[in-house]
């Protein structure tokens, strides 16, 4: 089984700071928690990372190659929306699921 690489982008890294600084003005310790988790669950996509569905925003973003743009759903509220792209996993960005599409409104 390959083991991929995983990138995590400027968005995606900035998405997760936000997310953190969001749920620390309630419960410092909880927010600490929860990104460590999500983190792990981020790197979970080392092994098998085509085991997540194709994200709805594989209709709108337009990739070099026909890259399949993926959805990992975090604790029914957290997508994590990323790409398979040779040896690496790109993590492209980090938002909550009520959000709308990733490149259809300004993240």
């Amino acid at each position: 089984m390959q083991n991929y690489k995983i990138v995590i982008s400027n968005r995606a890294k900035t998405n997760l700071e936000n997310i953190y600084f969001f749920i620390s003005k309630d419960k410092l310790f909880f927010a600490e928690t929860f990104i460590r988790n999500l983190y792990k669950a981020i790197f979970s996509l080392k092994k098998m990372p085509e085991r997540f569905p194709i994200a709805i925003e594989n209709k709108t973003l337009k990739l070099k190659n026909n890259q399949v743009v993926r959805n990992y759903i975090y604790k029914k509220n957290y997508r994590i929306i990323y790409i398979v792209k040779e040896e690496k996993v790109v993590i492209l960005t980090v938002r909550n699921s009520r959000m709308l599409p990733f490149g259809i409104s300004d993240d």
